[in-house]
C-alpha cells in the first residue's frame, strides 16, 4: 500500500508540474486546484502511515519514536538530494556552481518573464491603423463598381 501511495504522490506531483508549465486558463486553474487537493490528501495518508509504522516499531522493538523518525529522516534526506542537473545543451552538471547557475538561469528566463517582456514591448508599439480605417476594414463586404 505504501509503495502505491508513493507512486500516487509522485504521479500527482508530475501532473502538477506539467500543469504549472501550461498557460494559465480556467481549465488549468481548476485542474491545478483539484490535483493540489488530491496531493494534500495523499500526503496526509502518508503521514498517517508513518505514524502507524512508528508505533508498531516502537511496540515491537522497544526503540523510541524519535530514533525511528531520525533514521527515516536521514534515509529520506539521502534519497531527496539533487546530485546534478542537465543544462540547456543537454550536458549533465554535478559541480555546485554549475548547478546553481542552471537554477538561476531557469528561474530568470521563465515563460512568465517572456510574457511580461512581450506585454511591455507591445504596449510601446504605436498603432498605425486609425479607428476609421479599422471600422472600414470591419464593415461587411458589399460589391460596388
Amino acid at each position: 500500500m505504501f509503495k502505491a501511495t508513493q507512486r500516487d504522490i509522485q504521479s500527482t506531483r508530475d501532473k502538477l508540474g506539467v500543469i504549472w508549465q501550461q498557460q494559465c486558463t480556467d481549465q488549468t486553474i481548476a485542474a491545478f486546484k483539484a490535483l493540489s487537493t488530491q496531493l494534500d490528501e495523499l500526503l496526509v495518508r502518508e503521514g498517517v502511515y508513518w505514524q502507524q509504522r512508528a508505533k508498531v516499531a516502537w511496540l515491537r522493538d522497544g526503540i523510541g519514536i524519535p530514533r525511528f523518525f531520525h533514521q527515516r529522516a536521514n534515509m529520506r534526506k539521502q534519497r531527496n538530494s539533487i546530485h546534478g542537473l542537465t543544462d540547456r545543451n543537454g550536458v549533465w552538471r554535478e559541480d555546485g556552481a554549475a548547478v546553481q547557475e542552471i537554477v538561476i538561469i531557469s528561474h530568470t528566463f521563465s515563460p512568465l518573464m517572456v510574457d511580461e517582456a512581450e506585454r511591455i514591448l507591445l504596449n510601446n508599439v504605436e498603432p498605425c491603423v486609425t479607428q476609421a480605417m479599422n471600422d472600414s476594414l470591419l464593415a461587411s463586404f458589399t460589391e460596388q463598381k
